[in-house]
């Protein structure tokens, strides 16, 4: 760990966790990310020799305890933004099994441990989720998939959402302007993986052979009545999987949301229509349990063209301006996934 070390400093939600993940090809270039650290406070890469529970050997947060053996500190790097950093690092051989753990100096708190060899990605996955379940802490990014493991069908080039709603998730499309709103389910849009200029995956999907029970809606910057919710998302699910072709089907399907709000047997989750994103996951509750809630269908006077429908969190459906979901502007968008 006394390699030399580059340094990519990112902002992240203040509401992140604080975790530390590892992603790459030990030995070689390996990444370690931090979330959820003090915003512009110092954070510490610490690793050891063995996986215990020794104490920071000194410093301000002298005698902390670490889930390491023998603490060494591999770099100290303050946080930008909201308390994410990012940690370049190329390891050599013999480094691979080194556990590593962040520490914010600023609150003397720890993440959990991880280790290089954790982070190795599989050149092709089956999907998305099994990418995930592989290397759970593996990035957001363009992977190869061969859904028949090895059979026939080709392989291909997909959009993996792994750092929301547990990860593993293939991307329909990521909405980066107004005009996106609009974009069919089944066609393909833009540069896939652009996600500053935005793009849709729909017709591959319906090409891929295979079958997905689980579709979800990433809000990545909600406003609520000037209050900023940060990333949020909503998520149907079935016991029963369909084709890309038949995700249209409006019932049968169980609710929940990153506020903690469930409901089951869906009656009809298109309300509004399925054609386009507008109208995709406007869910509804067969027993009013937990109402509508997803995209509303109009512009309604948000900044980039919709509002956002969360009847169990307040305000009805029609909320015009007062909750938002925006698009357009750095680390904004909302994302469509299938899993």
């Amino acid at each position: 760990m006394s390699a030399v070390v580059a340094l990519f400093l990112v902002a992240a939600s203040p509401a992140t966790a604080q975790t530390l993940s590892v992603e790459g090809d030990c030995p070689g270039p390996t990444r370690f990310r931090a979330e959820g650290m003090t915003p512009r406070g110092e954070v510490a890469f610490l690793y050891g020799f063995t996986v215990a529970d020794d104490l920071v050997p000194g410093g301000p947060c002298w005698g902390t305890e670490t889930g390491l053996g023998g603490v060494k500190t591999a770099a100290r790097v303050r946080a930008e933004g909201a308390g994410r950093v990012e940690l370049d690092v190329r390891l050599p051989p013999g480094s691979c099994d080194t556990p590593v753990q962040a520490l914010d100096i600023r609150t003397c708190t720890v993440s959990g441990v991880v280790t290089p060899a954790e982070g190795a990605l599989p050149e092709v996955g089956v999907s998305c989720a099994a990418i995930h379940a592989v290397s759970p802490g593996a990035r957001s990014g363009v992977y190869t998939i061969d859904p028949d493991d090895g059979g026939p069908l080709p392989e291909q080039e997909v959009y993996c959402l792994m750092d929301v709603a547990d990860g593993g998730w293939t991307v329909q499309a990521y909405l980066r302007d107004p005009s996106h709103w609009d974009w069919g389910l089944f066609e393909n849009r833009g540069v896939l993986g652009d996600t500053e200029g935005g793009f849709a995956h729909g017709a591959t999907l319906g090409d891929i052979d295979t079958t997905w029970s689980e579709k979800l809606v990433v809000y990545l910057h909600l406003v609520e009545e000037g209050v900023e919710l940060g990333t949020q998302w909503m998520s149907n699910t079935r016991p029963d999987p369909l084709d890309y072709g038949s995700i249209t089907i409006s019932s049968g399907w169980d609710y929940v949301d990153s506020f903690g709000y469930t409901d089951f047997g869906e009656s009809n989750v298109c309300t509004h229509g399925c054609e386009t994103y507008r109208g995709f996951g406007m869910f509804s509750s067969a027993d009013g349990d937990v109402g509508y809630c997803g995209t509303q269908t109009g512009d309604y006077g948000c900044r980039d063209g919709n509002n956002i429908c969360w009847v169990p969190r307040s305000d009805g459906c029609n909320v015009g301006d007062r909750r938002c979901s925006y698009l357009t502007g750095p680390g904004e968008g909302v994302i469509y996934a299938v899993r």
